[in-house]
């Protein structure tokens, strides 16, 4: 199942969805629509989650990019698929690239999903450090091109 804000459903050009653990294949202890990569559910079952939230989404399944999560205060920028489909470790992701979805994992932190006028981004709020890094990180890497879809 897949939620949505009305206020966020308001701005134009960002999609967005909180996936519930509803509607996936997984089973045994992960019974849900589990897309962490990370875990050990049966990887085919992860895959097809995540083909299932790729396609609410509207984008490929190669194009959802989430993260290694470590809960640091540690920024990535998505500029396309990650390579090699390894993920990188951080808890936040960045994008102005229109057609990707990017995503956190959520169990004990709540996630953040942010757009300014040029870039939009998510990450996972636990350490006070992730907002200062955050805030330096948009400074520094402020992209010339339009918003991105998410």
């Amino acid at each position: 199942m897949m939620l949505g804000s009305a206020l966020l459903s308001a701005v134009p050009g960002l999609r967005h969805a909180f996936f519930t653990s509803e509607g996936g294949v997984s089973g045994g202890i992960y019974e849900s629509l589990n897309g962490g990569t990370g875990s050990n559910d049966d990887p085919g079952n992860i895959t097809e989650n995540r083909r299932r939230m790729a396609e609410r989404m509207g984008v490929a399944p190669e194009r959802v990019l989430t993260l290694y999560q470590t809960h640091s205060p540690d920024v990535v920028v998505a500029d396309g698929p990650w390579n090699g489909g390894s993920r990188p470790k951080a808890d936040a992701i960045v994008t102005r690239t229109e057609g990707l979805a990017i995503g956190v994992t959520a169990a004990d932190c709540g996630p953040i999903l942010g757009r300014a006028d040029r870039h939009c981004g998510i990450h996972r709020r636990r350490h006070g450090k992730t907002r200062r890094r955050t805030r330096r990180h948009r400074r520094r890497h402020r992209p010339p091109d339009p918003p991105a879809l998410l």
